[in-house]
């Protein structure tokens, strides 16, 4: 998998937020936590 970092500039594009949180197990609420720290910025 390849970090978030290198899609975007891969993609050319250059996102205001990037997140590359890999955990596993009950991760949902991690990500529902970045979700919204993103949604604030």
């Amino acid at each position: 998998m390849l970090p978030p970092s290198d899609v975007a500039f891969m993609l050319g594009v250059r996102p205001r937020w990037l997140d590359g949180t890999n955990v596993g197990g009950c991760s949902y609420m991690l990500h529902v936590r970045h979700a919204v720290a993103a949604l604030q910025a």
